[in-house]
């Protein structure tokens, strides 16, 4: 059930927010306070070019009227706490709201016909700050409520930015022999796409187009350079025959047709030779059958391949003969999984075919995971924004009671997806230390619905969503990462429904982890079992990432430079060895209990210079029956001077692979009729 309110009754929750706006004025006037006190870098830039009594004159002034109203609105604000403290016990653990958008996914309509082809999503984990403004300058940032609207603001201009489609004509075989052996006297390469200018709506009738979007200029070249290839061979072929350089002998006396039959032969086998070395664009055309379906119908042409799958009864493509039941090969069950799934090592993890720091969020992203979205008007103004893309969004993620966080502040956790969400649940951390006393941090595990199957089965995804103790001290996250396990299993169970036959497509794991893979002072965190379970893509083995990666943390005094107050200036940092140095933390962390670095004094020759990467999106294929691959890996700089944190965003996909598909286990039955149908039996990983 989802919980469009913080309480079933009405009246209780008028009488919260009655409470929250008695502590509302006392707030506002602590946070003018602090704001006096702590300045930031731009404030303090700012200052340096004003005259120097004009800030003591201010503080003259203020202090004095700030503290008498903070001594004035301290019994409302002491009366809203206290009612809030005895509603707490009756309050949601999280809040859903729903917009209709036009981005909104109809699950009626997207309907999964092959399995074994791969389907792709976007995720997106983004560290906010959004804290109250006193503890936001903390971190070097303020105006927490105009940060909310920009951030929300360039999140959507990312998603809703123009995307073009380009039209690409394929010619023929005799239009390419026709074009390269007697070129026109205009010359020009894309001529033998006859597009129209004025008119890019091509029907089937006239050409036979593919269409692709989100192309690069560059990347749409890769045709014509093969063609110029083969034009500039074949003219230095007819001039050295013309030269006589290669002369034709006596013995083999060739006519015009049979010299033009050689010539066509040659440059077929020449365009062939260019065709396989040009640098064709990772760009998948719609309508296009996939290489596994193309290699099945060649090499077993009278062979009916295609698998009808069904979770109750599956017709079994058999050409003849007695059905026979399908097994799985004999070994252990790791060996089982890992051909079900179509893997060679389950513990090897590939590295992205795509990784890179880009300015902008992917186009078109599915889900979003946000932390530290404390601030409660904040939340609200990011969510109107968010709506404009998102349909469904969690907000307002928490457990207030006193043992917990002191009823203060909550997880900070909001979920946003353009997929319905079928079942939530909050688990809160038991331990936790220093400031982490006073917030409410937890587990959020998202259960959404991402399509149907032909027979109308559901399609589901997990996405779990998390913030760790800030500070290591007595193995605390190890034992919240303990946790994570125990409830993410219990989740899993909980919500799998066997009698309508769920087909789980992902499991994701993602969020701030407040520890890196490379600080030694790190290791029992980097080392916890559960990245035996959940796959990290950045992590080349346990304590060393991967040379592409970059550091997710900014380091605090330097969030306000010019060099990197623009999304341009940002990624360039990031891209720079030297600048990521002085502008990202080191994963340099002896012991993380007192602070104490470690490595050389020159950050620039350590090569964890700017690497300590604390945000995480991981995937699983242990609980799936669909394999999850990861396509697309990238740090986003979009949000320079919004956040202390570099967001992150993945682009994976899943399917179940041919392999797994032919060995899955079944159970042949005869029906009424004498035909045969297979049962399917699902394996998954306990």
């Amino acid at each position: 059930m989802l919980h469009k309110t913080a309480f079933r009754s009405k009246h209780k929750a008028r009488m919260y927010s009655v409470a929250y706006g008695f502590m509302l004025p006392w707030i506002w006037c602590v946070n003018q306070l602090v704001s006096m006190v702590v300045r930031t870098t731009d404030e303090s830039r700012n200052e340096e070019e004003a005259p120097c009594y004009e800030r003591c004159v201010i503080l003259i002034f203020s202090l004095p009227v700030c503290l008498a109203l903070i001594i004035v609105f301290s019994p409302f604000a002491l009366f809203g706490f206290i009612t809030r403290m005895c509603l707490s016990g009756k309050r949601t653990p999280y809040m859903y709201s729903f917009s209709d958008t036009p981005s909104r996914v109809n699950v009626n309509e997207c309907i999964w016909v092959d399995l074994s082809s791969k389907h792709f999503f976007k995720i997106a984990v983004i560290d906010t700050c959004l804290m109250p403004e006193g503890m936001a300058r903390l971190n070097n940032l303020r105006n927490v409520q105009t940060r909310s609207v920009n951030l929300g603001r360039r999140i959507i201009n990312s998603q809703v930015r123009p995307s073009p489609r380009i039209f690409v004509q394929s010619p023929s075989d005799s239009e390419l022999k026709t074009h390269s052996i007697n070129p026109p006297a205009s010359t020009n390469p894309m001529s033998l796409f006859n597009l129209n200018e004025s008119n890019l709506d091509v029907t089937e009738e006239d050409v036979s187009c593919v269409t692709y979007t989100n192309i690069r200029p560059e990347e749409t070249s890769f045709f014509t350079q093969g063609i110029d290839k083969i034009r500039e061979s074949d003219d230095y072929q007819e001039q050295s025959q013309c030269n006589g350089d290669t002369p034709v002998t006596p013995e083999t006396p060739l006519n015009g047709d049979a010299l033009r039959d050689l010539r066509e032969v040659e440059l077929e086998d020449r365009y062939e030779q260019h065709a396989s070395v040009t640098s064709v664009p990772d760009i998948v055309p719609k309508d296009i059958p996939s290489p596994a379906e193309s290699l099945a119908s060649v090499s077993s042409p009278n062979i009916d391949t295609s698998v009808q799958i069904e979770f109750n009864k599956v017709t079994c493509p058999l050409t003849g003969g007695d059905p026979k039941p399908t097994t799985l090969p004999s070994g252990n069950p790791s060996t089982q999984r890992q051909k079900l799934h179509g893997e060679g090592n389950i513990g090897d993890v590939p590295s992205p075919t795509e990784h890179a720091v880009n300015i902008n969020f992917p186009a078109g992203l599915d889900f979003i995971c946000f932390q530290e979205v404390f601030e409660r008007r904040a939340a609200k103004k990011l969510i109107k924004i968010l709506h404009l893309w998102f349909s469904h969004i969690l907000y307002d993620v928490g457990v207030n009671s006193w043992r917990i966080n002191r009823h203060f502040l909550n997880s900070g956790l909001l979920f946003a997806s353009r997929y319905p969400i079928l079942d939530v649940s909050f688990e809160c951390f038991k331990e936790s230390k220093n400031e982490d006393r006073a917030v409410s941090k937890g587990l959020l595990m998202v259960k959404v619905q991402v399509g149907k199957t032909r027979e109308g089965h559901p399609v589901v995804g997990y996405i779990a969503v998390t913030q760790l103790q800030a500070s290591q001290e007595t193995n605390i996250r190890s034992n919240q990462l303990d946790s994570i396990l125990n409830w993410l299993s219990s989740f899993h169970s909980r919500t799998h429904t066997e009698c309508c036959s769920e087909l789980v497509a992902f499991d994701l794991l993602c969020g701030n982890f407040n520890f890196d893979n490379m600080s030694p002072g790190d290791m029992p965190d980097w080392s916890h079992p559960v990245f035996l379970i959940y796959h990290d893509p950045c992590r080349q083995r346990p304590g060393l990432d991967r040379p592409w990666t970059v550091g997710t943390i900014l380091r605090k005094k330097c969030l306000q430079d010019d060099e990197i107050c623009t999304p341009e200036g940002l990624q360039s940092a990031l891209e720079d060895t030297q600048q990521r140095g002085v502008y990202l933390e080191d994963a340099d962390v002896f012991d993380a209990g007192d602070g104490v670095r470690w490595g050389t004094s020159d950050s620039a020759q350590n090569e964890s210079s700017g690497r300590r990467r604390v945000d995480y999106i991981l995937y699983s294929n242990h609980r799936t029956h669909m394999q999850q691959i990861c396509e697309e890996y990238s740090f986003v700089s979009q949000l320079a001077t919004l956040t202390d944190h570099i967001p992150l965003s993945m682009t994976f996909s899943a399917a179940i692979g041919p392999a797994a598909m032919q060995e899955w286990l079944q159970d042949v039955t005869p029906d009424s009729e004498g035909s045969h149908s297979c049962k399917i039996m699902y394996e998954t990983t306990v």
